[in-house]
């Protein structure tokens, strides 16, 4: 998926990022072109910065240079913790410990940039987010989660560069984007979310999190109508249900995929920009990335952030000795979840 044609009215700005909801793309052009396979078979060859499953990944040691980045971290995998967070000291230390390499530190997944471009083959860098609730704790209307991401570029001498996802677009109501940074800039100012605080039930189809609107809202279903006039079909957060306002062909998109599929691709220019060309002027060079992950809200486990540099075909779930001949096509940093375990 090349971000730059990705068609903008599935997308919407969340902090600093452009999200896209790669459900709602396929099901309102009736097409599969934007399933973004995730099963641990297809993820093996790629960085994996946290999962719930265990396997061999790129960065794992098993690749040359691969140890100038910090192993996945292990998410909750139905242990019924709600919460995730990395670099947590007691549900989710430092894979490895700190510092295993120049830029490493405890509270954050980190990387060598060079390595980074290097994995993702310098392509653009996409994120991938999958989501997998099982609602059976009824948090947040039952299949949502809250989620934050800060991403930082630095280097010896620059300027520390961040991105937040964090927020949502619609926290002054629907159509008004005037808050949509309102999350990111209250982290720049306060630092993240406490992902340890308990949350608080929200009415379902919430514009955001009122509680701490620093937060991300990911809701597992979205309603859409195929003849809103609007810019998007997108009509509101949780499923169709009725409610006034709401046009006759209105539809529920479900976004909670699970461990196989994707359900939502991020991407900010300026990041991928720094990735690809970390070098300002001779000698001065960002070099590492670090990435601080949080959740809360989650009642199942196995969510997975991970970058990669291969687009899988539609439909198919090679082996992983052959996916190095599908060829580059989907490239960049992924978020990408994994799909819903069955529990014993």
């Amino acid at each position: 998926m090349d971000p730059t044609t990705f068609p903008s009215q599935f997308t919407l700005p969340y902090g600093d990022f452009t999200v896209a909801s790669l459900q709602l793309a396929d099901q309102v052009l009736g097409t599969s072109q934007y399933y973004v396979g995730s099963s641990p078979g297809q993820i093996r060859p790629d960085i994996v910065v946290g999962t719930g499953a265990g396997g061999t990944f790129y960065n794992d040691g098993s690749i040359p240079n691969a140890n100038l980045m910090d192993t996945p971290y292990a998410l909750p995998n139905g242990s019924g913790i709600p919460y995730f967070r990395t670099g947590n000291s007691i549900q989710s230390p430092d894979p490895g410990g700190a510092p295993q390499f120049p830029g490493d530190t405890a509270t954050t997944w980190d990387a060598n940039l060079a390595q980074v471009k290097t994995a993702i083959l310098g392509g653009n860098a996409v994120f991938y987010f999958n989501l997998n609730e099982e609602g059976k704790d009824d948090l947040l209307s039952s299949t949502d989660l809250l989620a934050w991401v800060h991403i930082s570029v630095e280097g010896a001498g620059l300027v520390t560069q961040d991105f937040y996802l964090a927020g949502n677009p619609f926290e002054a109501g629907l159509g008004d984007f005037s808050l949509a940074h309102h999350g990111a800039d209250l982290s720049a100012l306060n630092g993240g979310p406490d992902e340890t605080v308990p949350v608080v039930n929200q009415p379902s189809g919430s514009n955001f999190y009122e509680p701490d609107p620093r937060w991300t809202y990911v809701h597992g279903d979205i309603c859409e109508s195929p003849t809103n006039p609007g810019p998007t079909p997108f009509e509101h957060y949780g499923s169709c249900d009725g409610r006034t306002g709401e046009r006759s062909d209105s539809q529920t998109v479900s976004q909670n995929l699970g461990q196989n599929q994707a359900a939502f691709a991020f991407w900010n220019s300026t990041l991928d920009n720094l990735i690809n060309n970390p070098c300002i002027a001779v000698n001065q060079c960002y070099d590492t990335l670090h990435i601080d992950w949080r959740m809360a809200g989650i009642d199942n486990g196995y969510e997975q952030l991970f970058l990669t540099s291969f687009e899988v075909p539609q439909g198919q779930v090679p082996e992983p000795a052959t996916l190095a001949v599908f060829g580059v096509g989907l490239v960049g940093l992924g978020m990408i979840r994994r799909k819903r375990r069955k529990r014993s």
